[in-house]
């Protein structure tokens, strides 16, 4: 005969402002109060540090480099023009203007060594007067020039992997429509001197040099773009730059589904527990970073810029593990110590802090966010781009901090672990003793029951 299972139990139900759940009643409120007050707090505190990073951007950290290596008419009109910028306009970019003689003084390369400056990150970007811009133009007038290009007098240069982000917010929407204006005033000023010699000119040279340069009559001087490190990997966004901060993500989420895992593991002697809770995160990141690098390469993230494309995904991979590392420990000491629920309020806070200062450019932002200088992720956006884009080479810098998270937390990690350990110890002691306790009382109940049976 099969054994019928017990009745479902009825749970009792009353109305929400009845007496009888007066009880209950008051802990919803209570914890909804609680969840209202901390949502606020996470929103004003913590989430206020992401929108101040772009409250107010200092465009004048943008420099520039104007530089005159003409000396005429075309030069001077140039330095006038930007000049005129830094005296009259609150909300401009840091130029910093050399004329004729300081220029060739701080930049006796010429154009190679401007070239160089912005991209060893000296300046942000640059603007040149070429030194043949009006020794070519007067060939043309003189004697006819067929080949003759207005673009080859004013060079502007910039460096937009350097960050994205000022060179679209600043430099494109401040200077592209100035050296538009710049280009026609200097063309109208030379119309006029074109003028003036055409009228002099009683042998018919000029005009006849003029059909042979058509250019020289209408627009004598123009400007050629060049963005010597170019950001044109859209999908870089999401690999070396919004992207870090799944490795927060992705460590907490290694946390969750190994916790009950170290429950099991309680049974380790002392020193075998702390190795397993070291090694074990520790090969998780090795893999998840090279997963998450695979992904970058699968989607055309280049890593041939700098090295071979072997060498550069490989130092790419390390550099996304020991990120990992750096950021995924600070998470597993603050659980080991602490735990939830302010782990939840802390993973808020660690995401927003390097996300506000990897994401975007400290040079732009208030000085609080130049803590970001020794966080992690800022250093991983820095030799990320440095590996895929060839920028200015910090590598060093950029490891040596990111290393320096990783052997502090590595330090502390054994003493948070048994810290941890006493706690999980404690809790498993205390659920051993519920259940004897339980297994008591049943025995007890069993024993009352014969007795009464037998009377």
């Amino acid at each position: 005969m099969k054994k019928q299972s017990p009745p479902p139990i009825q749970l009792p139900t009353y109305r929400f402002r009845s007496d009888e759940f007066a009880e209950r009643r008051k802990k919803i409120i209570i914890s909804f109060i609680i969840t209202l007050v901390a949502c606020c707090i996470i929103i004003f505190c913590l989430l206020t540090m992401y929108w101040a990073a772009l409250f107010k951007q200092y465009s004048y950290n943008y420099t520039v480099a104007v530089v005159d290596f003409d000396g005429t008419v075309i030069g001077q009109t140039v330095q006038q023009t930007f000049q005129n910028q830094l005296d009259t306009n609150d909300m401009t970019l840091g130029y910093t203007i050399f004329n004729n003689e300081t220029g060739r003084q701080r930049f006796p390369n010429g154009n190679d060594d401007i070239f160089n400056a912005v991209l060893d990150e000296k300046y942000w970007a640059a603007i040149i007067v070429n030194a043949n811009a009006s020794s070519l133009l007067d060939y043309a007038y003189n004697f006819g020039n067929a080949s003759y290009d207005p673009t080859g007098a004013i060079f502007v240069i910039y460096n937009e992997a350097r960050s994205f982000q000022p060179a679209d917010q600043f430099f494109i929407p401040f200077v592209f429509p100035l050296m538009t204006q710049l280009r026609n005033r200097i063309n109208t000023i030379l119309a006029g001197e074109f003028a003036r010699r055409l009228a002099a000119d009683n042998s018919g040279n000029l005009l006849a040099n003029a059909q042979l340069a058509p250019q020289i009559a209408g627009s004598p001087i123009g400007y050629s773009i060049f963005n010597i490190r170019p950001f044109n990997v859209p999908v870089a966004f999401a690999g070396i730059q919004v992207g870090v901060v799944y490795f927060i993500v992705l460590s907490f989420f290694v946390i969750l589904i190994i916790s009950e895992a170290h429950k099991e593991a309680l049974f380790l002697s002392k020193i075998l527990y702390v190795l397993y809770r070291i090694f074990l995160p520790t090969i998780l990141y090795l893999f998840i970073s090279l997963f998450y690098s695979l992904l970058s390469l699968q989607f055309g993230l280049p890593f041939d810029k700098r090295y071979n494309e072997a060498a550069g995904f490989t130092l790419y991979w390390i550099l996304n593990f020991v990120t990992m590392v750096a950021s995924g420990l600070v998470l597993e000491n603050f659980n080991n110590f602490i735990g939830e629920p302010a782990l939840y309020v802390f993973l808020d806070f660690w995401i927003i802090v390097n996300v506000s200062t990897s994401e975007f450019s400290i040079p732009f932002s208030a000085s609080f966010y130049q803590l970001g200088y020794a966080l992690p992720f800022h250093h991983n956006v820095s030799a990320s781009k440095a590996i895929t884009f060839d920028t200015k080479n910090y590598l060093g810098e950029n490891f040596g901090v990111i290393m320096a998270w990783v052997v502090v937390n590595y330090v502390i990690l054994p003493f948070s672990i048994l810290f941890h350990r006493k706690k999980l110890m404690r809790k498993e002691e205390e659920l051993r003793q519920q259940v004897k306790d339980k297994e008591k009382e049943e025995a007890e109940q069993k024993n009352l029951g014969r007795r009464r049976e037998k009377n």
